[in-house]
Order: C-alpha cells, then structure tokens, then sequence
C-alpha cells in the first residue's frame, strides 16, 4: 500500500507539472484540467488546490482563487506560498487589513523554515508584496522600512528599488 502511494504521488505532481506548463502557454483550460487530475490522484494534498487558486489568481477570477486557497489552507496552514497567494488575492480585491495580516503571516511562517528551505528564497516576494500593501494603505514609512528590506534582500531586483 505505502508502495502504490508513492506511486501516485508521483503521478499527481506530474499532473502538477502539465499544469505548470499549460499555465506558462496562458493554456488555462488544460492547466485547470491537468490540477484537478492531480487533486483527484492526491486527494487530502493541498497542494492541487493550491495551484487551481494560483490558476484561478493569474486569470482574475478572484472569488474561485479565494475559495481555492482558503482550501488549501484548511489542508494546510502551514505552507507559506498558499499564504502568500491568498494575500494576492486579499490585496487585489482592495481588502488592505485582511493583506497586510497574511503577508505578515507568511513572514511569521517563513521564519520557522530551516535556513536552507527551499521556500526561503520566497522571502522576498513576501515582503515586498507587505511593502506594497503599506503603500496602498498610505503607510508610508512601513513601505519605506519593507522596501528596504525587499532590497536587500535581492539587490537585482528592479521591483523593489
């Protein structure tokens, strides 16, 4: 049994990775038909319902995204990505508080990773996407402060300056 698992949880991330490659050809349909595969191959993952919310986020259908999202987060609230995605959706649907709280909850959970987790590197975006939600809020110097941040911690990126 534990044999046939690891099989099909190597087949569901597959299905994963159709999706992830449909979705970068803006093929929506086939990417959403590819994570719905995997949710059915994986059922009890959240990471399927993680990327239909980031499917569903990247096409603007931001109710289905939230719905998708929150799902994931049911499964697990531990995963900072699905946090940081929900955030997107939070802040784009002009819920600025609601924002600012996840993004500080992925920052929260960002710090419990080992430093060398892979998910670390997501830092960034997590703080900048924090700045940004201060600066719509008009929160300037909080901005400035995670700006900064956002800076230092990838100087290259032409984003944050």
């Amino acid at each position: 049994f534990d044999e046939l698992r690891l099989v099909e949880f190597g087949r569901a991330r597959r299905w994963i990775g159709f999706g992830n490659a449909f979705a970068a050809q803006d093929e929506s349909e086939q990417a959403m038909a590819a994570y719905r595969t995997a949710s059915r191959l994986f059922q009890g993952s959240h990471v399927p319902l993680m990327f239909i919310g980031m499917e569903y986020l990247r096409t603007n259908n931001l109710p289905l995204a939230k719905h998708f999202l929150r799902g994931a987060t049911r499964l697990c609230d531990s995963d900072p990505l699905v946090a940081n995605e929900l955030g997107v959706v939070e802040l784009r649907q002009g819920l600025l508080e609601d924002a600012a709280a996840t993004f500080r909850t992925v920052l929260d959970l960002l710090d419990r990773l080992p430093e060398r987790a892979p998910l670390r590197s997501a830092c960034a975006a997590a703080v900048f996407n924090l700045a940004q939600t201060y600066r719509k809020m008009r929160r300037f110097r909080d901005a400035a402060t995670y700006f900064r941040v956002a800076l230092a911690l990838r100087p290259d990126d032409a984003a944050a300056r």
